[in-house]
């Protein structure tokens, strides 16, 4: 017996840590109607997420409940979001098991993380980093680092994660390949349709900015209007109809003369069938 068989795009996704463990809680519309979406894509689903609230207007409880989230997942997502672009959407490696697990960078985030949503209790933002950085961390010292931050000179410059320089590039591309697939424009093809729907948005991220602006802009010399020429037997079946249609618009008078034999089968159908009618007598 043969082994059992993989999917490549799973495999993929797993390889990029974007392989969502519950892709059957994603209720939303738009990745039940559209092959361009994939519910087992976690980077999409999340952006797409965090989109629905803050481009469709949708409200938050409904949107996280729609992705198969909670509102504090949603939150940290969008924080993320805002701090490093898609980029930041992927699921970090398990970070380091010492005594420093409480960085700079993860205290800015559970600064954002209340920000967006001041309610948050310590248990759940342990929960979030875990989430986002893949850390263990006890409320308790996330507690006490939040503390430390408060009483820290208020000139000290707040550090910030390093965001990608294309980060904000990358989003607007990603918008340029949904808009043009979701019209059925051939010009997502050449954004890297192909890419995300074999392997997913974070193989796709990792390869768009290397797709050169004379690729993603159509030649004026062949606007998307013309079509190539048939060949072949549709290059015949054209000609035929074409020669049926000017056949028929064609004018009486323009039509060809028939030859002699035409004629006389004309006529003696004319006269029941007796041939040419006889001259009277003199």
């Amino acid at each position: 017996m043969g082994g059992r068989r993989t999917d490549p795009k799973a495999e993929a996704l797993h390889e990029s840590r974007t392989l969502n463990p519950r892709p059957e809680s994603v209720t939303d519309a738009r990745f039940t109607d559209s092959e361009f979406f994939d519910s087992r894509d976690l980077m999409q689903v999340k952006y797409e997420m965090v989109r629905r609230v803050e481009v469709d207007g949708q409200p938050v409880a409904t949107a996280a409940a729609a992705f198969g989230f909670s509102r504090q997942t949603y939150y940290q997502t969008a924080a993320a979001l805002a701090e490093g672009g898609p980029a930041a959407l992927v699921p970090s490696k398990p970070g380091p098991k010492g005594p420093r697990k409480l960085t700079s960078e993860i205290v800015d985030h559970l600064e954002a993380l209340l920000a967006a949503d001041p309610a948050l209790r310590s248990s759940a933002l342990a929960d979030l980093i875990h989430e986002r950085f893949g850390t263990r961390v006890h409320p308790r010292s996330i507690e006490r680092a939040l503390t430390r931050r408060r009483d820290e000179p208020k000139e000290r410059p707040k550090s910030s994660p390093d965001i990608p320089a294309h980060s904000a590039d990358t989003a607007a591309r990603y918008e340029q390949l949904r808009a043009a697939v979701l019209s059925g424009d051939v010009e997502g093809w050449r954004r890297g349709w192909g890419v995300l729907a074999r392997r997913g948005m974070a193989a796709w991220m990792s390869v768009q900015h290397q797709i050169s602006v004379a690729q993603q802009q159509k030649p004026e010399n062949h606007p998307a209007s013309s079509k190539a020429a048939p060949s072949g037997q549709a290059a015949e079946l054209v000609r035929v109809l074409a020669g049926m249609a000017l056949a028929a618009l064609r004018p009486e008078h323009d039509q060809p003369p028939r030859d002699q034999g035409e004629d006389c089968e004309h006529q003696r159908r004319q006269h029941g069938g007796q041939g040419h009618p006889r001259a009277p007598a003199a």
